[in-house]
């Protein structure tokens, strides 16, 4: 949940303060990455818990499924991103990129702890 926030507000500062020093992208840089790695590992556990739900096929279908997502998402995200450096300022990436930190902070407002 916080690990959403820290990317939406570490994102808005890399986007809307132009000619920044490079300490401050680096510090930027390093906490978007570190809220990514930590939803990584939550997402992970979540799975692990699902895929107990059925002890016969549950493991691979669930891990199978989870990759074929993410690696679509890969994709699409690639070619959106491949248009958007060539017609606009790299920086605009920043911004569209900090909102995909709302929904993590909203689903995770709605796990169960």
């Amino acid at each position: 949940m916080m690990g959403g926030l820290l990317q939406f507000f570490c994102l808005q500062v890399m986007f809307w303060v132009p000619n920044q020093s490079i300490q401050l992208t680096a510090v930027c840089g390093f906490l978007v990455n570190l809220s990514t790695a930590f939803a990584d590992v939550i997402v992970d556990s979540m799975m692990v818990m699902q895929s107990r739900r059925d002890p016969v096929n549950g493991s691979e279908r669930l891990q199978s499924f989870s990759w074929l997502c993410k690696a679509s998402g890969g994709i699409i995200a690639t070619v959106i991103t491949s248009f958007m450096t060539e017609y606009l300022h790299p920086r605009w990436c920043f911004l569209f990129y900090s909102v995909l930190g709302l929904p993590v902070f909203f689903s995770g407002m709605c796990l169960n702890k």
